[in-house]
């Protein structure tokens, strides 16, 4: 009877503590903090909390021995186990054989229509901001619908891996029946749903890879949620005559020399799928030299001592740049001198400005916002047009500098590949012109407000020093992007490509002629100079000739603020000298 009386009472304090223990799980696992019914934040948000950000990563550590080689790779047996184990975390491979056979199939069947669609491009890039340079790879993007890939100043624009809407947005429906719709041939059509359909294997490999890779070292792991691949095509040294040694370890000759990718969510993965192909050069030498993926400790002081890593890697390797490995270490191709190379390196897109929903849903809500009715006081109405007139300026400038230069800057061969571009680019031109319209009505209103004879009150009541100020401020900054692109037009390398991939005029942009009533014009400084007199008069007109300013009235307030720093540290500075 006592056992059993014991036995009961054990069981009653299990049932207590379990009670008691229930509030304790469920904010153990809340570990985002939020409240149970609030939606979860984002794992970027997480990330970031948890773990900081790309640039707040530190480096590796140093390496724990010492070599007098310039760079190692797995023939240094321990020695390079020991390196990569210390210094280089994240950066692992599967050989071929570890993958399925199918696998090797697809991509390769992928790669070989995608070639023949004629999808491969070489890309003319401005790196550093400098003069132009044609890449060594060709190269195509394939994602999301309405995804790019933005580097060294070009946007490359994505060809869609799946069946898309009326407005261009992502369907579950056959996606080579609706490629095919667009224009892309059936053949090609697969090869781009195929490359999603491995797109799905690779992120799996690649959260398995990760647990077993990442998640022992850390309290949360980064994405591997891929958006997009980054397609390369890269021929071998006996090929490609011109391309440059690696200067700082003597490696070979590089397709691709040191960099981090970059547009990347912070703490996301890559996969590279690694696929060689035997070429029929007559010259080519007795001597195959294998390609080679390199990397290295990205310490921008040249101070670290952990030497590189060099990895001949068989076709058919999937290799991986894992979580953070991106944010702290550089990678390179070193050629091969007898096979052609393909690589899909598969992503995670920096969330944001890069898709077509982005910038279609910007243009939406901007557009809306300048077309609602104005109410509430006179004060209230002045703040809410300069606030609109801002947001309309900004607007106008990401339209035409990260989108429209952007796509025509790469050509009409470009153009014709990009089907799918075709209806979002004729819908942003339209945006534009409206954009430029709701411009020169806000100027006339202006011009009308300093006006000897003004027509109607309303511009007197809604212009403000600060309307003119925003005009001004937009109008300059957009005279210097476009002298800028223009000097990027004229670069000497456009004249060596063939006419099909040089830039070709934007009906919006490129205007021969304009109507005054409806458009600005291409170049900007006489309309600013207008604005800064209009600004004078209205200046003098409200102060009636007085205040102590009026001589710098068609200055913005910025600018007469800037002057006004500069002449106070004048003044001290001429203080300390006497």
């Amino acid at each position: 009877m006592g056992g059993s009386k014991q036995k009961k009472n054990n069981k009653q304090k299990r049932k207590k503590l379990m009670e008691e223990e229930k509030p304790n799980k469920k904010k153990r696992n809340n570990i985002s903090g939020a409240a149970p019914n609030q939606p979860q934040p984002s794992l970027a948000s997480r990330l970031k909390k948890v773990r900081g950000t790309a640039d707040s990563t530190p480096l590796p550590p140093e390496w724990s021995r010492n070599t007098s080689k310039s760079f190692l790779s797995p023939s240094d047996g321990s020695l390079f186990d020991s390196c990569k184990r210390e210094c280089y975390r994240g950066f692992c491979w599967e050989d071929p054989h570890k993958l399925p056979p199918t696998l090797h199939v697809q991509f390769d069947q992928a790669f070989d229509a995608l070639y023949e669609a004629g999808l491969f491009l070489h890309d003319a890039v401005q790196p550093g901001g400098k003069r132009l340079s044609r890449t060594f790879v060709s190269r195509t993007v394939i994602g999301n619908p309405g995804s790019t890939y933005r580097y060294l100043g070009l946007r490359l624009f994505s060809h869609p891996w799946s069946s898309t809407s009326n407005e261009n947005d992502s369907t579950t429906t056959d996606g080579i029946q609706s490629l095919t719709s667009l224009g892309y041939t059936h053949e090609c059509a697969s090869a781009l749903v195929t490359i999603r359909i491995l797109n799905e294997q690779l992120k799996k490999r690649t959260q398995h890879m990760l647990q077993d890779e990442i998640a022992p070292h850390v309290e949360l792991v980064g994405s591997a949620d891929y958006s997009l691949s980054l397609i390369n095509r890269m021929e071998p040294t006996s090929l490609k005559k011109d391309l440059k040694p690696d200067k700082d370890y003597g490696m070979g000759k590089t397709s691709v020399s040191w960099h981090k990718d970059s547009g990347l969510a912070d703490f996301s993965s890559i996969a590279v799928y690694h696929s060689l192909r035997d070429t029929t050069n007559e010259e080519s030498s007795d001597v195959r030299n294998p390609w080679k993926v390199a990397v290295r400790v990205a310490d921008t002081t040249k101070q670290t001592t952990t030497p590189p890593l060099s990895v001949p890697l068989a076709s058919g390797t999937l290799y991986y740049l894992l979580d953070d490995f991106n944010h702290k270490h550089e990678h390179t191709v070193v050629a091969g001198s007898n096979q052609l190379r393909y690589s899909s390196t598969h992503r995670v897109a920096r969330e944001g400005r890069g898709t077509w929903h982005y910038i279609r849903e910007k243009c939406r809500n901007v557009l809306g916002v300048t077309k609602e009715n104005e109410q509430g006081s006179l004060s209230e109405r002045r703040k809410r047009l300069v606030k609109a007139t801002r947001l309309q300026q900004q607007l106008m400038d990401e339209i035409e500098n990260e989108w429209l230069r952007q796509w025509y800057i790469q050509g009409k061969l470009h153009a014709k590949l990009h089907p799918y571009w075709h209806k979002p680019i004729q819908q942003l031109e339209e945006w534009f012109v409206e954009l430029e319209l709701g411009t020169v009505k806000t100027i006339e209103l202006l011009q009308e407000s300093c006006s000897k004879k003004k027509q109607t009150s309303q511009a007197e009541s809604l212009v403000s020093q600060d309307l003119f100020d925003v005009l001004i401020e937009a109008m300059e900054e957009r005279q210097k992007t476009r002298t800028t692109w223009l000097e990027r037009l004229e670069d000497p390398l456009f004249a060596t490509m063939d006419e099909m991939e040089q830039p070709f005029s934007s009906k919006v942009l490129d205007r021969v002629s304009f109507d005054a009533t409806r458009n600005l014009p291409e170049n900007l400084t006489p309309l600013v100079a207008n604005l800064r007199k209009y600004r004078r008069k209205f200046v003098k007109h409200a102060q009636k000739g007085h205040g102590s300013n009026a001589q710098y009235s068609n200055l913005t307030k910025r600018e007469r603020k800037t002057i006004a720093s500069n002449w106070e540290s004048m003044k001290a500075s001429f203080g300390n000298k006497k």
